[in-house]
């Protein structure tokens, strides 16, 4: 199917109605903020250079966001504000140290330098390729020609394995989530259940996008039923295992296709829902925690002067504070202490394919700042890795190539395959979850998306949609 395309966009920075920034003109208004906030903290003042960020930031951010644009999730305006106000929010000092939880010692400018500069290059990237936006409304309501005696007996397949897999693990641990301490339940499973669990994460993962792009490109689907209610035995099933980020990737991804395949999502449809997955979030963390670590935890976060009725909906600012904290200590110890590890962090995943141990890069950190608690490593954001393997280098071409990686696949998606609709849909979910932790930290990660471009390809006998 060729896909129409609309006229050439100008992005509209929201309330600065009378700005409209073409290309040119955004990539110079990014090299004007970072050469004026570089020559303020080096020549003039540098807390004039801080405060000019912490107010530079939300105002960038929300005019992206209130831009009109045809597309909501286009890489060159979905994930910058997102990643402007994430690291403006976790860089203010909102809440004081205490003698156990001593994330909030204050940022310096070289921080401030880092997310700048990482923004840019990213924008850079996203902006290099020119592309008109595909027309949205062509791919509402098209239709595969799936072989479907095929994708049924796929389905079988897959489904096997997660009830295989789901119940040696409830046979041996019951469900982790409903365990007294889920912290403790849940650590533990990768190591004692390693080919159950990583085949019951990875066959979800798989199996529930497809679900919903075969509901949504077939014009009267069989079986719509029971497919729904398995849909919802997945959800359940990766819920169980007492972690809530194990539903995020596929479930993040359904909520994406659906702004390609039936009805676009606005930033007010998306807000309602976002703010109660926020506080939800935060509240089960926070009760998870209390869990492990006995009333104690909810007295550490009174010292640091969070009344106990605030504590579990303000519990998600640690969330957003830690990784940047993280990564503002792993800047202070690599080089001086540790040496660059060129490219074990960025690339190292793709090592998990070999016989033996390979930790991701938020072990890495952990080991480095040598924290020793129950769970899982310390994760140091997007920007953790690149820096950690070459420094600021790494941080530039990084987040450059991550943005040049975005739109090759947003550009690659308008091309008539949905297999690469699914892959670009699973790349934004990644791309938010990154702010915490690092972009890819596990080789199923790269083995998802190609598996749903040859199962799309080989399933509809490698047909382009129709109309």
């Amino acid at each position: 199917m060729k896909m129409k395309h609309v006229a050439r966009q100008t992005w509209n920075l929201g309330f600065l109605d009378s700005v409209s920034l073409t290309r040119s003109q955004s990539a110079t208004a990014a090299i004007f903020l970072l050469i004026t906030f570089t020559f303020v903290t080096e020549f003039l003042h540098p807390p004039l250079g801080t405060l000019l960020m912490e107010i530079g930031f939300p105002i960038l951010a929300i005019g992206l966001l209130c831009r009109k644009t045809p597309d909501f999730f286009n890489p060159a305006f979905f994930f910058p504000p997102f990643y402007l106000l994430w690291c403006w929010i976790g860089s203010i000092p909102l809440i004081r140290n205490s003698g156990a939880i001593r994330l909030f010692d204050a940022f310096d400018d070289k921080q401030w330098l880092f997310y700048l500069t990482a923004f840019t290059a990213f924008w850079f990237g996203s902006l290099l390729i020119k592309f008109k936006n595909g027309n949205l409304s062509m791919l509402h309501g098209v239709t595969v020609p799936w072989r479907e005696y095929d994708l049924f007996l796929f389905f079988g397949i897959l489904a096997f394995v997660i009830l295989l897999s789901w119940g040696v693990i409830t046979a041996s641990e019951g469900i982790p989530i409903l365990h007294a301490d889920v912290e403790t339940a849940r650590d533990g499973l990768p190591s004692r259940h390693h080919m159950a669990y990583q085949a019951l994460i990875g066959t979800c993962d798989l199996m529930l996008p497809l679900i919903f792009l075969y509901l949504w490109t077939t014009r009267a689907p069989r079986l719509r039923g029971l497919l729904y209610c398995f849909s919802i035995f997945i959800v359940f099933a990766l819920i169980s295992q007492g972690s809530r980020g194990l539903v995020l990737p596929a479930g993040l991804t359904v909520i994406v296709m659906r702004h390609y395949l039936v009805k676009r999502w606005s930033l007010r449809a998306l807000f309602i829902p976002t703010l109660a997955v926020v506080l939800l979030v935060s509240v089960s963390g926070y009760y998870r925690s209390i869990q492990h670590f006995g009333p104690g935890y909810a007295l550490d976060l009174l010292d640091m002067g969070i009344p106990i009725s605030l504590q579990p909906i303000t519990n998600i600012y640690l969330y957003v504070r830690a990784p940047l904290d993280t990564f503002r200590q792993v800047v202070k110890l690599i080089p001086s202490m540790t040496p660059f590890q060129h490219g074990a962090l960025s690339f190292g995943f793709v090592l998990q394919l070999l016989p033996g141990r390979h930790p991701s890069s938020d072990f890495f950190f952990k080991d480095l700042l040598g924290d020793v608690f129950a769970g899982f490593g310390e994760p140091a954001s997007i920007l953790g890795p690149f820096y950690a393997d070459f420094g600021m280098t790494g941080v530039i071409l990084g987040m450059f190539l991550t943005g040049l990686m975005s739109k090759l696949i947003y550009i690659r998606m308008f091309r008539g395959s949905l297999g690469w609709l699914v892959a670009y849909c699973f790349l934004c979910q990644k791309l938010i979850a990154s702010l915490y932790g690092s972009l890819f930290s596990y080789v199923i990660e790269i083995l998802l998306p190609i598996a749903w471009i040859l199962s799309v390809r080989v399933l509809t006998r490698g047909a382009n949609p129709e109309p």
